[in-house]
């Protein structure tokens, strides 16, 4: 399994069940000679799940929006409200979380979304470029 930093507490449970199971973990680091940015892994995922699911990337990405909405505060004449944000608004983090957000969503449906990290994400990734549909 790969745990990434910020899923700290998940990779303690796993730990801690395996090491009631009797089992013994070897750690390593995973070492990644390339990836893919957060943006180009995001279409990725939606023209997958689009395909998948016989809609459009854009259909998938609206539906991500509305399900897991990421927002910015603004204050117009010291009233604070809510914005939402799209994808291009997001900063880093925000994506980060947006991602992870809808990879765990789409995973626990039954799909099987490929970590960014892995070569055939990125054989993935060429695939439906090479069929324009990125």
């Amino acid at each position: 399994m790969i745990f990434h930093s910020h899923e700290i507490d998940r990779l303690n449970i796993y730990i801690s069940k395996q090491f009631e199971k009797g089992k013994t973990l070897k750690v390593e680091p995973v070492t990644v000679s390339r990836s893919l940015s957060q943006n180009a892994y995001t279409w990725l995922v939606f023209t997958h799940i689009g395909s998948e699911t016989g809609n459009t990337k854009d259909d998938i990405y609206q539906f991500c929006l509305a399900k897991f909405p990421v927002h910015k505060e603004i204050d117009v004449n010291g009233e604070t409200c809510l914005i939402p944000v799209t994808l291009s608004g997001m900063n880093k983090e925000q994506n980060s979380h947006f991602i992870d957000q809808f990879v765990t969503f789409f995973r626990s449906e039954g799909y099987e979304v490929p970590e960014p990290e892995d070569k055939k994400t990125i054989d993935l990734y060429n695939f439906y470029k090479e069929k324009g549909m990125l």
